[in-house]
């Protein structure tokens, strides 16, 4: 799980955006139960890039089939 947000980091910023260091939330129960799964690890990436360099990342994540879901957010401008 480590070496799979390390490598969506690099992802990131190697097209041109920035990012933090991924934060583990750690493993907890989910709300419901998805793919026949009842817990999780929770990680938050902030990052900064294009939307395109977002929707890449999203995708990529979605392959993988250690990641049950993706939720990107984006962040208003003040």
């Amino acid at each position: 799980m480590e070496r799979l947000n390390e490598e969506d980091v690099e992802n990131v910023t190697k097209d041109g955006g920035g990012g933090e260091d991924p934060h583990w939330r750690g493993g907890r129960k989910l709300a419901y139960e998805i793919d026949g799964k009842t817990e999780g690890n929770y990680v938050v990436i902030n990052y900064s890039a294009e939307a395109a360099v977002s929707d890449e990342l999203d995708r990529i994540l979605n392959l993988n089939e250690s990641v049950i879901r993706t939720k990107i957010l984006r962040k208003d401008a003040k």
